[in-house]
C-alpha cells in the first residue's frame, strides 16, 4: 500500500517512545553504480532525512566487489544523510578490496566507532575475512580496543549496544568467544547485525542478538530496519520504500547475567601471542622468523624460542603479503608498493613504487637468482640484490595475492591473479607466453590465492570454480578439469613432485597422480575437519603432509597412505601457512589470531 510520506512517518512516530534511542540500520546494500540497490539506497537516504533518528548505522557491505569506484559511489550517497552516521564495512569491503582495505577507513575515518547517545553506548567493530576466503574475524587489536572504548565510555546508568556486520556466534566468527566475553565485562543489552539477507533472532551468552535486514531482499523488496531502543525493550521494524514500517519483533531488555564463555587453549605453547592480528605466511631464514600484523608492523623474532628482536615502523596498512628475504634486506608489500628493510635493524632502507601506486597484497617469492613480486596491475623482477629492479609486466587487470611459482626448468614463471586468469611469463624475457581463464566472468571466482602446482609439463590448480584443473605448461591449453569434489584454493605437492595434494571444502585431502592424461586419485582422506574453506598452502616434509584449517586446526598425514599422524588445536583462527625451519627439526607456522607455533617434525 502506497501512502504520502507525511503519512508513513506520523505513523512511525506512534510507535517510538519519546525517550528512545531511534536508529535506521542499513546493512548489505550491496550498491553497484547503475544497479538496482543504487537506486534504492538514494530513495531509502531521502526517506531516513524525514524521520526523527538518533543515528543512522551502516552494517557492513556497503558494496560487491569492495573496489575504490563502488566505495566512492556510495559514500556519495550516504554523504547525504542528515542525521549522525555510524558505518563499519562487511566481508565485501574486506574479502575483496583493490586498495588492500586501504580505503575504506580513508573514506570513513576508521572501521569502529564508538559515541555515547543518551544513556546507550554504541559499539561496531570490523569483521573481516581480511583479504582472503576465511571465517568472519575481529582483529585482535579492535578487540583490545573494544574492550578500552568500553572501558571508558560504560559509566554507571549507560548500557551497550553492539554493532558488527557478523552474527557472534560459532561458524561465524572464528575468535567469537573473545568477542562475547568482552561484551559481557559490560552491560551490553543487544547486538545488532547484518550479512545473511535475513531477519532472524538469536542469542550470543545471555546477550540477545537480532539480524536485520538487507536493502534487496531475495524476494526483490527494499527497504531497511528501524530500531528503537526503550528503557526495558528494543522494538524492530521493517521498513519497505514508501511503505508502512511492520513490527518484526520487541525484545525484553535487561542487564545480562555473566556467562563463562568458554575459550580454547592451544595444544601446545606459542611461540607468539602478538596484540594484533597475522595475515602472513611466516618466512624463516637462519634462526630468525619475519612475519608482519594487522597493525602495519614487521617483526622478527628468535625461531627456537620467540624473543623479540626487532620491529619496524608502521607500513602504513595491515600487511597482508609474506616477507621475503633479499641477502641482508626483507622486501614487504606495503601501501604504494614494496617497502625494503634491514634485516638485521628493521629500518627501512628504500621503496619501491609501484607503477600506479597501489598497494600489494601478494607474497613474494626467491626463484633461482631472482626475486619476483607480485602486485595491483604489474609483476616486477630484480636480482637478490636489488640493484636491477624491473617491472616485466604491467597488463595484469587486477591484484596478485599467491607466491609465484617457477618450473623445475627455471623457464616459466606461473601465478594466478584476481582478474580471472592464470599467468605463465618467460623467465628470461618477462614477456606473458600464455593466460588461461575458467570461462567466469565472475572475477571472484579467479585463481587468484592459490599457489599453483607445477611440473615437468603440467601446472595445477584449484579455485573457487571448485574445480581442479591440469593445464599445458608450454601452451596453456586445458588438459583436463574435475569437480568430483569440492576443492577451491588449497593445494600442494609432493616432494618428489610426483602428486598433487588438494584440501576439498569437506575438509577431505585428496592425493593425485602427476597426470597429463586424467584425474587420476590416489587416495582421500577425511581430515576430521568439517567444512573448510581456508587458502592455506600445503606443505610436504619427509613424508608429512601439513594441512591448515579455518579454525585453528592443523592436520598431519602420512603421504605415502594419507594415514592422518597427528591433530594439532592451535587456536580458534585460521592457519595462514607452513615454513619448515632449516637450522632445526620443526615447523613454524603462523594463525590469524595472532599466534606462532613450533611444531616438531
Amino acid at each position: 500500500m502506497k501512502l504520502p510520506l507525511f503519512l508513513i512517518f506520523a505513523t512511525i512516530a506512534t510507535f517510538t517512545s519519546v525517550s528512545a534511542q531511534k536508529f535506521a540500520v542499513l546493512s548489505d546494500i550491496h550498491v553497484t553504480p547503475g544497479n538496482r540497490c543504487d537506486s534504492a539506497l538514494t530513495a531509502a537516504v531521502r526517506e531516513i532525512n524525514t524521520l526523527n533518528l538518533d543515528a543512522v548505522i551502516v552494517c557492513g557491505d556497503l558494496t560487491n566487489q569492495g573496489d575504490d569506484a563502488e566505495l566512492l559511489n556510495v559514500k556519495s550517497k550516504l554523504d547525504s544523510i542528515t542525521h549522525p552516521l555510524y558505518v563499519i564495512p562487511g566481508n565485501h569491503e574486506n574479502n575483496w578490496s583493490e586498495s588492500c582495505g586501504t580505503t575504506f577507513p580513508r573514506l570513513w575515518q576508521g572501521t569502529t566507532f564508538f559515541d555515547v547517545i543518551d544513556s546507550t553506548v554504541i559499539a561496531g567493530i570490523n569483521c573481516g575475512p581480511f583479504m582472503k576466503m576465511g571465517d568472519g574475524h575481529a582483529n585482535t587489536d579492535e578487540l583490545l580496543m573494544l574492550d578500552r572504548e568500553l572501558g571508558r565510555l560504560v559509566v554507571p546508568g549507560r548500557r551497550v549496544v553492539s554493532f558488527n556486520h557478523y552474527p557472534i556466534r560459532e561458524n561465524d566468527l572464528d575468535n567469537w568467544q573473545q568477542y562475547l566475553d568482552i561484551l559481557q565485562k559490560y552491560p551490553t543489552v543487544i547486538h545488532i547485525n547484518g550479512h545473511y539477507h535475513h531477519w532472524m533472532q538469536y542469542t550470543l551468552g545471555d546477550i540477545p542478538g537480532v539480524m536485520v535486514r538487507a536493502l534487496q531482499m531475495k524476494d526483490g523488496s527494499l527497504g531497511y530496519s528501524l530500531v528503537y531502543i526503550n528503557q526495558d525493550t528494543a522494538v524492530f521494524y521493517e521498513k519497505l520504500l514508501s511503505e508502512v514500517p511492520t513490527l518484526m519483533y520487541t525484545i525484553s531488555l535487561k542487564h545480562p547475567e555473566s556467562i563463562e564463555v568458554s575459550i580454547p587453549s592451544p595444544d601446545i605453547k606459542p611461540l607468539v601471542k602478538e596484540d594484533a592480528s597475522i595475515f602472513t605466511i611466516p618466512v624463516v631464514a637462519g634462526d630468525t622468523v619475519f612475519y608482519g600484523t594487522s597493525t602495519g608492523l614487521i617483526k622478527a623474532i628468535n625461531a627456537t624460542d620467540g624473543t623479540l628482536l626487532w620491529t619496524s615502523e608502521p607500513i602504513g596498512m595491515a600487511i597482508f603479503g609474506r616477507p621475503t628475504v633479499l641477502k641482508d634486506r626483507v622486501a614487504v608489500p606495503a601501501t604504494k608498493g614494496i617497502c625494503i628493510l634491514d634485516i638485521k635493524t628493521g629500518k627501512q632502507t628504500d621503496y619501491i613504487t609501484s607503477p600506479a601506486n597501489k598497494p600489494s597484497v601478494a607474497d613474494g617469492a626467491v626463484l633461482g637468482d631472482y626475486y619476483y613480486q607480485g602486485g595491483h596491475g604489474y609483476f616486477l623482477r630484480s636480482d637478490i640484490g636489488l640493484s636491477n629492479i624491473a617491472v616485466i609486466t604491467d597488463s595484469i587487470q587486477g591484484y596478485c595475492q599467491a607466491a609465484p611459482v617457477i618450473s623445475p626448468d627455471g623457464k616459466n614463471i606461473v601465478f594466478g591473479c584476481w582478474d580471472t586468469h592464470l599467468y605463465c611469463i618467460d623467465s628470461g624475457t618477462g614477456n606473458i607466453k600464455w593466460l588461461w581463464e575458467n570461462g567466469k566472468t565472475n572475477r571472484l571466482l579467479s585463481p587468484g590465492n592459490v599457489v599453483p602446482a607445477v611440473t615437468d609439463s603440467t601446472v595445477y590448480i584449484v579455485a573457487p570454480d571448485r574445480f581442479m584443473t591440469a593445464i599445458d605448461l608450454e601452451t596453456g591449453e586445458t588438459l583436463w578439469r574435475d569437480n568430483s569434489h569440492r576443492f577451491r584454493e588449497s593445494m600442494g605437492v609432493s616432494e618428489d613432485a610426483s602428486s598433487i595434494y588438494a584440501k576439498t571444502m569437506d575438509g577431505e585431502l585428496v592425493a593425485i597422480k602427476d597426470n597429463r592424461n586424467g584425474y587420476e586419485e590416489i587416495w582421500l582422506t577425511n581430515m576430521g575437519m568439517g567444512y573448510d574453506h581456508a587458502p592455506c598452502p600445503i606443505i610436504e616434509v619427509n613424508e608429512k603432509i601439513y594441512v591448515g584449517s579455518r579454525r585453528g586446526i592443523v592436520c598431519i598425514l602420512d603421504s605415502n597412505d594419507g594415514r592422518v599422524i597427528k591433530t594439532y588445536t592451535l587456536g580458534t583462527g585460521e592457519i595462514n601457512g607452513f615454513v619448515k625451519n632449516p637450522s632445526s627439526d620443526s615447523i613454524i607456522v603462523t594463525l590469524v589470531d595472532g599466534t606462532i607455533f613450533s611444531l616438531p617434525l
